[in-house]
């Protein structure tokens, strides 16, 4: 028979799962049918946490909630990393809302390693199951270290996240991948990304049934990206960050890609872009999505970071993923080996692609001024050898010398992608015996 104090656990356990607090309103918005399996209910009610499936995928989440506690102890810590450890367990993504004030300082030292116990855990599971950070809210101290950990953050525009309440407060387009109007828009953005991840690094890239788009390629990066991929599938991310560049995560023929572009605007790529380009190849190639690069552009910008410049040729050297680039118009100077073209599974080009060493008005003056002399009109004899030099150098130069694997008309390049994507993808690559990782 039930004791009087089993009751009344059990009348408590109904009531905290009716009431309908703000950190548990995210879970039932975020799980499918609002159905989701809470677990550790009475272990640190400021967070909750659960399993379920979203558009019927598994996922593991938490909820920080601050009507509870704006803070953060060491049972709000474990039950943060608990959830981790069940996400890696069931191989399913792991979605933290962050919503809280930072540690609670009473606890002295424990609150610092409260704080290295989450990191150690996103850390240890990052590139084994996809994490998604949703912050709605304040998110301060260490604890916005551990969002923005994760592979990708949305954040609606009230949020703050900074380290310090005297630091100064990071712009959210540097940190978030997307920035949304309210929590119900961040769901939705979730679970679209949700959808096309693979669960884990082990799972196979997930395959839907798929619309085309009907878009015809344009002259802006987002045009083109949504005339090539499938209907509806597209969703940039940094998109005020980085401005010389587009990456998207998308659907080519019903499978997911990474999508990269390097022509949102007429600048040279920055810094910024090397930074944003880079850390999206890593996290397609950790869980082995196609990466395509449409590659049209004249150049980097003259102070743009070295350091950063490395780090973008080595994320694209040492991904085993599925390769596709593709000379879109233009790539001067180190720009086609800056996205290590050669390396590449297949290159294309477009009919007018140009991939040169240098830009044709500096060629001219460089390897042609001998044929400036004497010329009635020079600027005209200029251009003329400025077109010589682009002919030279065209994608059918290209392709003779072996550096392009097809010239195609970007209105055959989705159909084209469709096939070399089921292609490659049984593509296998070992790496090297004992290796652990690039130093770069």
């Amino acid at each position: 028979m039930i004791t009087q104090t089993q009751q009344k656990n059990f009348d408590l356990y109904r009531e905290t799962v009716k009431s309908q607090t703000e950190g548990r309103a995210r879970l039932t918005k975020l799980f499918d049918d609002g159905q989701f399996s809470e677990f550790e209910t009475f272990t640190s009610k400021n967070v909750l946490s659960a399993t379920g499936f979203v558009r019927g995928f598994g996922v593991a989440a938490f909820s920080q909630d601050r009507s509870t506690s704006s803070q953060m102890n060491a049972a709000h810590a474990d039950k943060i990393c608990r959830t981790f450890d069940t996400a890696a367990k069931l191989g399913v993504p792991v979605v933290g809302f962050y919503d809280c004030d930072g540690a609670l300082i009473s606890e002295g030292a424990e609150s610092v390693l409260n704080y290295g116990k989450i990191l150690a855990k996103s850390a240890s599971y990052s590139g084994v199951i996809p994490q998604i950070a949703v912050v709605d809210g304040v998110c301060s101290g260490t604890l916005a270290v551990i969002a923005a950990s994760a592979d990708f953050i949305i954040a609606t525009a009230k949020s703050e996240i900074y380290t310090s309440p005297k630091s100064e407060k990071n712009s959210l387009t540097e940190i978030a991948s997307v920035i949304v109007s309210d929590i119900d828009e961040a769901i939705e953005k979730v679970s679209k990304i949700l959808e096309i991840l693979p669960g884990n690094n082990i799972n196979a890239v997930p395959e839907f049934e798929y619309i085309t788009s009907g878009t015809q390629p344009g002259e802006t990066a987002e045009k083109t990206a949504l005339a090539f991929c499938d209907g509806d599938s597209v969703i940039e991310l940094f998109p005020d960050y980085g401005n010389a560049s587009y990456i998207a995560l998308a659907q080519i023929g019903g499978s997911a890609v990474g999508y990269v572009a390097t022509d949102k605007t007429a600048g040279k790529i920055v810094t910024k872009d090397c930074k944003k380009i880079a850390r999206f190849v890593n996290f397609c190639d950790a869980f082995g999505l196609p990466i395509i690069t449409l590659i049209n552009s004249e150049g980097f910008c003259p102070n743009v970071s070295v350091r950063a410049m490395a780090k973008l040729t080595s994320s694209y050297s040492q991904a085993t993923a599925p390769k596709i680039n593709i000379f879109s118009g233009l790539a001067y100077g180190s720009l086609a080996a800056a996205f290590c073209a050669s390396n590449a599974d297949t290159v294309i080009a477009f009919p007018d692609a140009v991939i040169a060493p240098m830009l044709p008005d500096t060629a001219v003056e460089f390897l042609y001024h001998e044929k400036l002399r004497d010329i009635a009109d020079p600027a005209a004899k200029r251009n003329e050898l400025a077109d010589t030099y682009k002919d030279e150098n065209g994608a059918l130069a290209a392709a003779e010398k072996g550096l392009v694997s097809e010239i195609i008309a970007p209105g055959d390049l989705r159909s084209a992608l469709i096939n070399i994507l089921d292609i490659l993808r049984s593509k296998r690559v070992f790496g090297l015996p004992g290796k652990k990782h690039s130093a770069v």
